[in-house]
Formats: structure tokens, C-alpha cells, sequence
């Protein structure tokens, strides 16, 4: 009976797990989905920046210290919200994407990551140092943690 429990246990919590990364990969499905109800071309901020980390993000989520796991599932949730919020045009998407990376990042605990979490976010996103908005919002975010202000 304890040999059945315990696979029950474990059965379950495997479904439980897959679950959640159903939902999490399902939860990156909003960028192709909102590119295509506004009738953007395939080479859109949706689908080039925000769908490709999200997904970056979420393939990666067990490299991450146990920590930086829900503070990044918070900012990746942060971030869509935001995005829905401010109901982008294909034009507008990309000022309100890289917008709302500051207060979804500060707000959410980024600050509080490891260095090795931090180092590992940006070796996942190193293909954007040389855009000068993502420098930008870096920039800000990094100077927020170091200083200690931000909300």
C-alpha cells in the first residue's frame, strides 16, 4: 500500500509539474497571439523580442537558482500584463515592451538576484547589448538596484 501511495505521489506531482509548464509556455503564446490580432509583419518587437526571451526564459527556468525562479516567473507575468495594459499598436509595442521593463523588473525582485542569476539573464539576452533601448532600460534598472531607490 505505501508503494502505491508512493506512486501516486510522484505521478501526481509529475502532472502537476507539466501543468505548470504548460501554463507557463501557454502564458508566452500571448506575444504571437497579440502580433497577429493586430495584424503585425513577422518581423514585429512581439514576436523578435517579446516572444523569443519569454520562451528564452522559460526553456532555461530550472538553470535558475531557486530564488530567481518566481521572481522571474513574476516579471515574465509583469511584463504581459503591462503589455496587454497599454494596448500596443505594431508601432507602439516596442516603446511600451522596453517601458514596462523597468517597474516589472524593480517591482519584482530583480534587485534581490544572485550575481549568478543575474549574469545568467544576461547571457541569455546578450544578442540585445547592442540595442540602444535595451542599454538604456539596463542602465536604469542596474543603477535603481545599486542606489537602493526604487519603489
Amino acid at each position: 500500500m505505501k508503494l502505491f501511495a508512493f506512486f501516486l505521489a510522484l505521478v501526481i506531482s509529475q502532472l502537476i509539474s507539466f501543468s505548470a509548464q504548460a501554463s507557463e509556455i501557454a502564458q508566452c503564446e500571448y506575444y504571437p497571439q497579440k502580433a497577429r490580432a493586430l495584424g503585425c509583419g513577422k518581423d514585429n518587437y512581439l514576436m523578435k523580442f517579446g516572444y523569443r526571451y519569454c520562451r528564452s526564459f522559460e526553456t532555461r527556468h530550472t538553470k535558475f537558482s531557486a530564488d530567481a525562479q518566481p521572481v522571474l516567473d513574476k516579471i515574465r507575468t509583469c511584463l504581459i500584463l503591462e503589455m496587454e495594459k497599454r494596448q500596443p499598436v505594431c508601432l507602439t509595442a516596442e516603446a511600451h515592451g522596453f517601458n514596462s521593463h523597468v517597474p516589472c523588473y524593480l517591482l519584482n525582485g530583480y534587485c534581490g538576484l544572485s550575481g549568478s542569476d543575474k549574469l545568467h539573464i544576461l547571457w541569455i539576452v546578450r544578442d540585445q547589448v547592442a540595442n540602444k533601448n535595451f542599454r538604456k532600460v539596463s542602465s536604469v534598472i542596474n543603477r535603481a538596484c545599486n542606489t537602493g531607490r526604487y519603489p
